[in-house]
């Protein structure tokens, strides 16, 4: 084989080289731009797809809010939370009258006017004291006569619906009827109740008047009397 025929070989071998790299090439960024569209798609799938989730969710949780038994709990979650408020609240209160108790019981020569001082804030914290535990009354009865309602709600929704299908078992039974029309006024009752709960907090909540958080717990009794037949 002479120069010339190896020379021809090394350009054949390189053209084919070239060719294959040019294809190489090629075939990557085709690869590469149906990978990036395939990414787009998805992308575009996953965030159509999330925004409907949630706004399902959304309505859904409006929509439940809205009813009854949302209603229901949403306000025995509000006056738990307003339990514990006041129960943390009488802590650090009793902490604070044993810190002026303790500092006066141990000073032998305190002057007339922080005797004075020191019997103002203790008064002060002793009649928030005494109106904190008068909340704490009238949200621990919220929270008891609230559980009733709910408990009372379900059960009426449980029984329509027992009912409703022993009345497809049942379909000359027309006496049933009257029983669910005493149950669906069951379950408005439970609104009457819930308004007079949130109507009473309310107040409550305005109120720093121990007179006042008296009265309102005794209207809340007086109201919800019927709730202790349930």
């Amino acid at each position: 084989m002479n120069l010339r025929t190896k020379d021809v070989q090394r350009l054949i071998y390189a053209f084919i080289g070239i060719v294959l790299l040019l294809v190489a090439t090629r075939l990557f960024a085709v690869a590469r731009l149906f990978v990036l569209f395939t990414l787009m798609i998805a992308l575009v799938v996953l965030t159509v797809y999330l925004s409907m989730n949630f706004i399902h969710n959304r309505r859904e949780t409006k929509a439940y809010q809205k009813s009854i038994q949302g209603q229901i709990e949403g306000k025995l979650n509000n006056c738990t939370q307003e339990l514990d408020k006041n129960k943390s609240e009488i802590e650090t209160i009793r902490r604070n009258i044993l810190d002026l108790e303790k500092q006066r019981s141990q000073t032998e020569n305190i002057s007339e006017q922080n005797k004075i001082e020191t019997e103002r804030l203790i008064n002060g914290f002793q009649s928030e004291l005494k109106l904190r535990e008068t909340k704490i009354s009238f949200y621990q009865t919220c929270v008891n006569k609230l559980k009733s309602i709910l408990h009372n709600h379900l059960l009426a929704k449980e029984l329509l619906d027992k009912e409703s299908k022993l009345k497809k078992l049942q379909e000359d039974h027309y006496d049933d009827l009257a029983r669910m029309e005493e149950l669906k006024y069951d379950v408005e009752m439970d609104i009457t109740y819930l308004d007079t709960i949130d109507n009473l907090s309310n107040q409550l909540n305005l109120s720093n008047s121990y007179e006042d958080v008296q009265r309102l717990n005794k209207e809340l009794n007086e109201m919800t009397k019927g709730l202790n037949k349930l």
